[in-house]
């Protein structure tokens, strides 16, 4: 289960990272990163039938959403969250952890049926 102080932590980062590409720091990642190793933006992972993913994520932009490595289903419309530019993390992941039971029983509906295959890494091929 995904904890406030997780989404939090990955609020943080998120931001720190948009701050310092924003005031052009050498030194700030090129995409930021939730959890090390996954994409920006995705605050859990699910594992499909066909070894794909699919996706909790959150943009601040844009909300809420779900989406699968390997086909085309996304989801968003899930209650919005209503975080602001004023909210410090913890409040904003309090926000986000109210909202993703629906979301959640979502990408664990699409990972328990989806059974199309990643596209093979480049030195796979």
């Amino acid at each position: 289960m995904i904890t406030i102080s997780q989404i939090a932590e990955a609020l943080s980062i998120y931001e720190e990272a948009r701050t310092r590409r924003r005031l052009g720091a050498r030194s700030a990642p090129a995409a930021p990163v939730y959890v090390q190793g996954w994409p920006a933006g995705v605050l859990a992972r699910y594992r499909t039938v066909g070894e794909a993913y699919a996706d909790i994520t959150y943009e601040h932009h844009l909300g809420l959403g779900t989406r699968c490595t390997a086909c085309p289903w996304t989801g968003r419309g899930f209650p919005d969250p209503e975080v602001t530019f004023y909210d410090s993390p913890e409040e904003a992941a309090s926000k986000i952890v109210r909202s993703l039971p629906q979301a959640r029983d979502a990408v664990q509906e699409h990972a328990e049926h989806c059974r199309a295959v990643p596209l093979p890494e480049a030195g796979d091929r």
